[in-house]
């Protein structure tokens, strides 16, 4: 059976503020702290004490530390990359950057995880970067078996910069799969940085959606980037969904020969940008 939580009072989406009791900076402040230990709370609800996990791309913030957990951490850089990134980065604390178990550099996650027993992955802000999601959670499924577990915390298309975006439809999910597609598509990329506004999830709580909020990035940076895209890697979101169509995709997984289900979900709530969902292995 689906379980669906609510860590706030008020969830729901913008058109419902105005049925809303005052929500003062204080509890935004509170629910922002709290972020991490319900997140935390919620992963560990999903999962068997002891099951041996995966934290993808957790860099020097992971949220399943060791020894607390049995786990292990998937990243595209090897640790000494994300060191030297860190070092970089005045956002970045590089005696904090996570030992890397699995360098995705140049093999899937699921192919690195094959025959090690893990039982559940776990990644923030992660899936919506994935070219392939359907292909990706067939595999983890696959490798995962009976008992397995997929969480994470993933960003809701209204309350992001992706705030004008449309949905990634299953169209889109259906031919990315059949083309088995190993880096996001051109046209992806261009809507990435195209459409990128400056927003924040706060103030659209606050004061509703503002869709006329400046473009961070010029029409001839997105096309240049698009052009970038036909020859290497570029790094975008490629799955934009809110938390009922994120519900919507997961019901024609069945059908689509993916072998998980919709265990548990947190709708995004206020102040936050994001939803929280668990995927069991049928």
């Amino acid at each position: 059976m689906m379980r669906f939580f609510s860590k706030s009072p008020r969830p729901g989406p913008v058109s419902e503020q105005k049925q809303e009791v005052r929500f003062t900076a204080a509890d935004a402040a509170l629910a922002l702290e709290q972020r991490g230990p319900r997140l935390l709370e919620f992963v560990a609800n999903c999962v068997e004490p002891q099951a041996l996990g995966v934290e993808i791309g957790p860099f020097d913030r992971p949220l399943l530390t060791r020894p607390d957990w049995n786990v292990r951490y998937a990243d595209v850089n090897t640790t000494d990359d994300l060191k030297y990134l860190a070092g970089r980065s005045p956002l970045r604390h590089v005696e904090k950057v996570v030992e890397v178990d699995y360098v995705l550099k140049s093999v899937s996650l699921p192919r690195a995880i094959s025959g090690h027993g893990v039982k559940f992955v776990f990644g923030s802000h992660v899936y919506e970067h994935i070219p392939n999601l359907l292909g990706f959670l067939r595999d983890i499924a696959t490798e995962l078996g009976s008992g397995g577990t997929v969480i994470g915390a993933f960003p809701d298309r209204r309350y992001t910069y992706d705030i004008d975006r449309p949905r990634t439809t299953l169209g889109q999910f259906l031919d990315r799969h059949a083309r088995d597609i190993s880096q996001p598509d051109p046209q992806t990329v261009f809507d990435h940085f195209y459409h990128n506004r400056e927003v924040k999830a706060g103030q659209i709580w606050t004061k509703g959606a503002d869709h006329g909020a400046p473009r961070r990035f010029s029409l001839g940076h997105a096309q240049e980037m698009m052009q970038q895209a036909q020859t290497r890697y570029v790094d975008v979101h490629c799955n934009v969904l809110t938390d009922q169509e994120f519900v919507d995709l997961t019901e024609v997984f069945p059908e689509l020969g993916i072998n998980l289900g919709l265990h548990a979900l947190v709708k995004t709530y206020r102040p936050l940008h994001e939803f929280h969902f668990c995927l069991k292995v049928l």
